[in-house]
């Protein structure tokens, strides 16, 4: 019926509503990696996204954010976990983000630099993001290389799915 499966929040999330604040998981290392294990089992029947949390994690990269984190997005989610499908992230907008240090205009950046596909902005405001991604990718190949295989991979998805056609 062309509808795909989102797992989300990866990778956990407290009661704090990143509407209004940024949850913080309190877990050690050790539970908080038995934490996602239930989410290994899941991304083993290959889901077609997997949207990201805005929790910090007290154990691994305290200063970022899930959704901000290269060690949550590639090192973990991609590669420890072996996740192949999109990334996206929660959206920009909330006070998770801009209240704590990450605005818009650094949390497009940094999303992309940790590995996510598709940046979630609930609002009409996205010609600045767009225009923060286009810039930095005229300047930094590597940037550039990254958001190529982020498009890659929302193309890729959408051919698999009959979105689009040749």
């Amino acid at each position: 019926n062309n509808i795909s499966t989102v797992v989300k929040h990866f990778p956990g999330n407290t009661n704090t509503d990143p509407h209004s604040g940024l949850p913080e998981i309190t877990l050690s290392k050790n539970e908080l990696k038995n934490s996602i294990m239930s989410f290994k089992y899941i991304i083993d029947y290959n889901p077609a996204a997997v949207l990201m949390s805005h929790a910090r994690t007290l154990a691994i990269d305290k200063q970022t954010p899930a959704c901000l984190s290269k060690e949550w997005v590639t090192d973990i989610l991609r590669n420890e976990l072996g996740y192949e499908g999109l990334i996206i992230s929660d959206d920009i907008l909330m006070a998770a983000l801009s209240e704590n240090g990450f605005p818009p205009q650094k949390a497009v950046v940094m999303a992309i630099e940790a590995g996510v596909d598709c940046i979630m902005i609930s609002q009409k405001r996205f010609a600045s993001s767009a225009q923060i991604l286009y810039d930095k990718a005229q300047k930094d190949s590597d940037f550039l290389a990254l958001l190529q295989k982020a498009s890659f991979r929302v193309i890729k998805y959408k051919f698999n799915n009959g979105l689009l056609k040749l």
